[in-house]
């Protein structure tokens, strides 16, 4: 600490000298009381105070997205063997790596494996298409198998609001082994008879972000690919969607048969727009367009 004396100002200019008889000087040291002394002061360094890292949850969590093969009511011959492939969205916190399993867990097997690896790791936000190999039953009628995925640690997890509901496969053996199929007969070119989509509480007025689920309906009829996606579209200035990449389905009977579909967008400002299901291949088809507004409160 540095202290600093101030100048003393006010002194006369001069002083006259008084003459006094020579006397010895002798020094005398003078004592200061311990309680005069003043001692530096002893600063502490102040220490920031750690901040709490923010923990995120681990969950693990998926989102249907649609039947890539194999949809709903698909027609096979007994014994016939088939690929089944979801995709399914990451819909959690966590990344589906090593030790990830596409498991079964209920209903008709069809000779499925238990359990099978993903094929690649699967970050929060990103797709992928699960694929498992299948033979229709003996049984005529309609089978369902029923799965689930299970992490690293042993515990199983799925779709839905909560993250623990199963997805499917649900076919219907329609002949005795080795006949062809009732729905079978000189194969069909594959088309798109309709496609329609629905919305539920299509103008909101809520805290964002926000996700719209769109509900779709597929009528297809031959033996072939089908390509379609959600299309859509926005009057609000600068608004862009986030849309999820076409999907190609390949039905292997004649059908006639009607699947749904599922999209979810999520909306992180207030938005007015249009969407609509669109079939691009093997022909042209747009289902009514759905207006949706939403206003972020």
């Amino acid at each position: 600490m540095v202290v600093s004396v101030p100048t003393v100002t006010n002194a006369p200019a001069s002083v006259t000298a008084t003459e006094q008889p020579a006397t010895p000087t002798r020094s005398v040291a003078t004592e200061t009381p311990a309680s005069l002394v003043s001692e530096t002061p002893v600063i502490s360094p102040t220490l920031a105070a750690a901040e709490t890292p923010t923990i995120e949850p681990q969950i693990d969590k998926a989102e249907f997205v649609a039947d890539v093969t194999a949809p709903d009511g698909a027609e096979f011959a007994a014994e016939t063997k088939f690929t089944k492939t979801w995709r399914l969205k990451n819909a959690g916190t966590t990344t589906w790596g090593p030790g990830y399993e596409l498991v079964f867990v209920r209903g008709d097997q069809m000779g499925a494996p238990q359990s099978a690896a993903l094929p690649a790791s699967v970050a929060p936000g990103q797709t992928v298409d699960l694929s498992v190999e299948l033979t229709a039953p003996k049984d005529l009628g309609r089978r369902t198998g029923f799965w689930q995925l299970r992490n690293a640690a042993g515990a199983l997890f799925g779709v839905g609001v909560n993250g623990n509901e199963a997805f499917y496969v649900q076919i219907t053996v329609t002949s005795a082994p080795g006949a062809q199929p009732t729905s079978a007969g000189p194969a069909r070119p594959v088309k798109a008879n309709s496609a329609t989509l629905r919305l539920d509480n299509p103008v909101l007025t809520i805290s964002c972000p926000h996700t719209f689920t769109f509900i779709g309906l597929l009528n297809v009829d031959g033996k072939g690919q089908v390509t379609y996606a959600l299309e859509a579209s926005s009057t609000t200035p600068g608004f862009q969607f986030d849309l999820p990449a076409p999907i190609t389905a390949t039905f292997t009977d004649n059908g006639p048969r009607t699947f749904g579909l599922s999209y979810t967008l999520e909306m992180r400002n207030s938005v007015a727009g249009q969407a609509r299901l669109h079939v691009t291949a093997p022909n042209d088809i747009l289902s009514e367009p759905i207006n949706f507004n939403l206003t972020c409160g």
